[in-house]
């Protein structure tokens, strides 16, 4: 069984946080509108 979460953070600095999560974290990019909105998975 496999189920999917769907998690939103408030950030700063979205950039930062783009890299942060791809390079530590191992999540893709799916897409960047900083400076308001990124979307990982």
């Amino acid at each position: 069984m496999s189920t999917t979460v769907n998690v939103r953070y408030m950030v700063n600095d979205v950039e930062e946080a783009l890299t942060w999560y791809t390079k530590h974290l191992g999540f893709m990019q799916l897409s960047n509108q900083a400076p308001a909105f990124a979307d990982v998975s």
